[in-house]
């Protein structure tokens, strides 16, 4: 009888055996890191990036700086011309039915153009919105000194602080669904349209 010259194999090249072997802080540290950089990897930063700033940084901030100067210029020509008075009475009619303003229609029109026509452009959440809450933020704060009652003790009128703060809520309350909405339109434009696309930075 011929023996067989076939070892049996070691209990180290079973399958169980790298469960066996001990696991050192190291190697935790390793699958760790591995499992991160997978993560990342995988996740769409430039995407995200892109969507929330902008492709360019110097169209990003070229906007921000534009909506700086429609914050003033609405502001002043608010002052100059109709007075806070009348673009209260003008929104108060128009949003209850009772006396509909068109100019109000069609601030809102113009603002979901320049919020579709900034993220055609660029992307960018951020800036767009701070574009279309620039010229929200000047007209409201036209009420700044102007009288209102605002207790039995007779009208006050409106200071600095409490202007600045009044236009920033009306701000945010009205410029983020106009732009939320332009944004969307403006993405959907840059892909169905062949809208020249700016080189990433």
């Amino acid at each position: 009888m011929v023996k067989s010259t076939d070892e049996p194999s070691s209990s180290d090249d079973s399958p169980l055996s790298a469960l066996d072997a001990p696991v050192t802080p190291a190697d935790g540290v390793d699958r760790l890191l591995g499992a991160g950089g997978r993560a990342r990897d995988a996740f769409p930063t430039t995407r995200v990036v892109h969507g929330l700033f902008g492709r360019r940084a110097s169209i990003s901030v070229t906007l921000v700086v534009l909506a700086g100067v429609l914050a003033v210029g609405s502001a002043q020509h608010v002052f100059a011309t109709v007075g806070y008075g009348t673009i209260e009475s003008w929104a108060y009619g128009t949003w209850t039915g009772t006396n509909p303003e068109p100019l109000v229609f069609l601030g809102v029109a113009a603002l979901l153009a320049l919020a579709a026509a900034s993220a055609a452009v660029n992307s960018g959440l951020v800036p767009t919105t701070a574009l279309v809450a620039a010229p929200v933020y000047g007209v409201a704060f036209t009420r700044y000194g102007t009288s209102e009652t605002f207790s039995r003790f007779g009208p006050d009128v409106v200071s600095l602080p409490e202007a600045a703060a009044f236009a920033a809520f009306v701000a945010l309350l009205a410029a983020v669904p106009i732009a939320v909405v332009g944004f969307a339109v403006g993405v959907a434009l840059r892909r169905d349209l062949p809208l020249p696309r700016p080189t990433e930075e």
